[in-house]
């Protein structure tokens, strides 16, 4: 209807169609354009003086001091001349404004507005403004609400005093505590569960350190005896050539060939021998090399789950310590409402309470998938009592 009444038709999809912009078109929008020679009041071939001028007067005019019942007005309109002024008054800056046609300046501050009011008026002006609103004018706004207040206040009283009041926040504040409890016990369940992986990272990690010193040990036997057995071998040599030396000399000049053949054999059966226990010094040290580097890259996950673990630990017992200070609060707001009666910072505490459970259930209800937009707008889901509650 909408597109029909701006002469555009419809969408295929019976909707008014996507919007001008898509947030990513933000930045691609025009700046926003000020005139901020209305807003001083003067011409736009308004000398220097002249807008020194209406700078003064409008400053006075908006100064929060001199409007403290409606202070947050008064602050923007009062940064809002200063901008105007601080623009108009530098010719470089007011000959780009004019330039940019009306370009507005971006991150003006309300101290910047009144550094500018006191360069402007002077120190002593400003010091005298702000006395006159803490002596005269403030006093006169406080006197003038008292009344207001003091009717609210007994207002308040009254309302807290009501036995049906008193019921409803007794019931809300203990189904924030019962709440408080329950989440208690949750995050208490969730600590042990961590305390309980954490043991189990720890025992696998002394695990496999106590395997690792126990491969270790009998690696480290197998190489010591592999070596002896090279020392041995190597003490035998000298024997060996005693012993070919003296046998040369009683088989005499011209010794048998048998005898030489048994002479070659003992020294080759003694070198291979010497070569397979060298072999067998050499594998042990590759195993004990092998074992170690082993045991260093098993150890890292090892070591990374337990100070994970540790880590859960921490961010478990953080939590119960957040969730023990709000059951006691709770409980603590529970007992004040019993004992006192109703109060506005009672009534604030069940309406966040009720306002958080609206917004779960309804973020829970829309992502569910069986959700249809027909039953989004059924009366039904609306006042549901998971929403009442």
């Amino acid at each position: 209807a909408l597109g029909n009444r701006a002469g555009r038709a419809p969408s295929s999809a019976g909707a008014m169609g996507p919007p001008p912009w898509t947030p990513r078109d933000r930045r691609c929008m025009a700046p926003a354009r000020v005139d901020y020679y209305a807003m001083l009041g003067v011409p736009r071939l308004a000398t220097a003086e002249q807008l020194r001028k209406a700078y003064r007067r409008k400053a006075l005019e908006h100064h929060p001091d001199k409007n403290l019942g409606h202070v947050l007005e008064a602050t923007e309109s009062f940064k809002r001349v200063a901008e105007a002024y601080s623009v108009l008054r530098d010719p470089a800056q007011r000959a780009r404004y004019d330039r940019a046609d009306g370009t507005a300046v971006r991150g003006f501050s309300v101290q910047g507005a009144m550094d500018l009011f006191r360069d402007v008026f002077g120190e002593e002006i400003t010091a005298g403004l702000t006395r006159v609103a803490d002596e005269v004018v403030r006093p006169k706004v406080q006197r003038a609400a008292a009344p207001l207040i003091s009717g609210f206040t007994s207002a308040v009283d009254r309302c807290s005093k009501a036995e049906v009041v008193r019921d409803a926040m007794a019931a809300g504040l203990g189904s924030i505590a019962s709440e408080a409890d329950a989440e208690l016990q949750m995050y208490v369940r969730s600590q042990e569960r961590c305390l309980a992986l954490l043991e189990e990272s720890r025992e696998k990690l002394t695990q496999h350190e106590v395997q690792h010193r126990a491969r270790m040990s009998a690696l480290q036997r197998d190489l010591d005896e592999a070596d002896q057995a090279v020392h041995r071998w190597t003490a035998y040599v000298p024997l060996l050539l005693i012993s070919l030396q003296l046998a040369g000399m009683w088989a005499g000049p011209s010794p048998s060939t048998a005898f030489i053949v048994m002479a070659w054999l003992a020294t080759i059966l003694f070198v291979l021998d010497g070569v397979a226990r060298w072999r067998m010094s050499m594998g042990a040290h590759a195993g004990l090399k092998d074992a170690e580097r082993q045991f260093a890259a098993n150890s890292v996950p090892l070591q990374e789950a337990v100070k994970e673990a540790e880590r859960a630990l921490r961010v478990a017992t953080d939590a119960l310590r957040r969730a023990q200070a709000a059951a006691a609060k709770a409980q603590e707001d529970l007992r004040t409402s019993q004992r006192d009666g109703a109060s506005l910072g009672a009534a604030a505490t069940v309406g966040r309470h009720i306002c958080g459970k609206v917004m779960r259930f309804a973020s829970e209800t829309l992502a569910s998938p069986r959700l249809t937009p027909r039953l989004l707008m059924t009366p039904r889901l609306l006042i549901s009592p998971r929403v009442v509650s």
